[in-house]
């Protein structure tokens, strides 16, 4: 797609921005971290509640303290998933001490729609916000989400109105950001509440590399006369406008 770099990148759902190149270190733009009550708090109750729990901070790895074999495994189906690897430390709160409050803490369960759910009756909504995801679940502060950093990515570093961004989405950490901007785009892989909430639904799945389809069928469209044919194009609805 030959995009310029560096990116600006919105990162830990929402919990950062940075400016990402694959020549130099990540460029922080702003950051919002849990707060040091709610990381101890949220750990707390993840060591009650037997989950294996991952604290991702702004600079550096992503820390995990795997309790027995199960846990173990919990945490490199995550890593798989991710693409990332963890490091192993004895002590969460040890390693909290020493580097600061995280973004993000993760916590790999066996079901995130219930672990989310047992999480928010034990966890006040204004210490942390929780989110439900594949095969985990994500604590990050009430001020975040994809949607208040896009916005603010687009408005005060970009200089973007949300009324010309695109987005692609297909989770529920999704839905905030599909909502705000002029054009969300549900991944056909999509939950159902997030193809709800988006203005249209993808042909393809992530795995399909869906969202770099639609990019280059938007990129066919600059210098089109209206209503000529996109080579490939496999919107379920045309592409409103021209979108950044």
């Amino acid at each position: 797609l030959a995009l310029p770099s560096p990116v600006p990148t919105v990162c830990f759902n929402g919990a950062c921005a940075a400016m990402m190149s694959r020549q130099e270190p990540p460029r922080a733009l702003f950051a919002a971290a849990l707060s040091a009550p709610a990381a101890r708090a949220v750990l707390a109750f993840c060591r009650d509640a037997g989950w294996c729990a991952s604290c991702c901070f702004a600079s550096g790895p992503s820390m995990a303290s795997p309790a027995d074999a199960e846990q173990e495994r919990r945490l490199r189906e995550f890593e798989e998933l991710e693409g990332t690897v963890q490091q192993r430390v004895a002590d969460l709160g040890e390693a909290l001490a020493g580097g600061g409050p995280p973004l993000k803490v993760v916590a790999m369960v066996p079901d995130p729609e219930a672990a989310a759910a047992a999480a928010r009756a034990a966890l006040p909504a204004e210490l942390v916000h929780i989110i439900a995801a594949e095969v985990h679940i994500e604590f990050i502060s009430p001020e975040v989400s994809k949607g208040q950093a896009v916005a603010r990515l687009c408005g005060d570093v970009l200089g973007i109105p949300l009324a010309e961004v695109l987005a692609f989405g297909d989770n529920s950490n999704d839905l905030e950001m599909l909502r705000l901007v002029g054009e969300g785009v549900a991944m056909a892989n999509a939950k159902e509440a997030v193809k709800s909430a988006a203005d249209r639904v993808c042909a393809w799945t992530n795995d399909e590399e869906g969202v770099a389809r639609e990019l280059e069928a938007l990129d066919a469209l600059v210098g089109r006369a209206p209503g000529a044919p996109v080579p490939g194009g496999g919107c379920d609805a045309p592409v409103g406008g021209a979108m950044q």
